[in-house]
């Protein structure tokens, strides 16, 4: 019986899965408390930004409910682009460098045009899961939201 996973198409080959000790893990978040102790104001006021955004989506989309799954999936998305910052001062750290917050923005300049089409598609895709989101909550939602947040 073939199941849907088999693949056979000549000359394509699945890549590889890479397995993992169940220790690896464990040595990321060493590396990871290793870099917060090498610069510890820069990743906690990353942290506390992080937080503050998350609080101040959530509280936005509160009076709107068909928009928290839509802050919700949209902080996630946008968060690789928001830590730019952090993987700035990991690099550092890995190089011997200290920085400090501002410093850290440099990922920003060095990267920018990069940077900123990740952001751009990014953000077109929060556009399509906000639209995407409102219709399916118009259409199978509560009846708190009518047909308005469509338009």
């Amino acid at each position: 019986m073939r199941h849907s996973f088999d693949f056979d198409v000549a000359g394509f080959a699945l890549p590889a899965v890479r397995t993992i000790s169940s220790e690896r893990p464990l040595v990321w978040l060493k590396t990871g408390w290793s870099d917060l102790k090498a610069n510890p104001l820069p990743s906690l006021a990353y942290g506390l930004l992080f937080a503050l955004g998350g609080d101040l989506i959530l509280l936005a989309a509160l009076s709107h409910p068909y928009l928290i799954t839509v802050a919700i999936s949209g902080f996630f998305l946008l968060a690789p682009l928001l830590a730019a910052g952090l993987y700035e001062l990991s690099r550092a750290h890995a190089t011997g460098e200290r920085l400090m917050f501002i410093d850290s923005l440099r990922c920003f300049r060095r990267n920018g045009q990069s940077l900123a089409l990740f952001g751009l598609l990014l953000a077109l895709m929060a556009i399509i899961w906000e639209r995407f989101s409102a219709i399916a909550f118009a259409l199978l939602g509560s009846d708190m939201v009518g047909s308005a947040f469509l338009t």
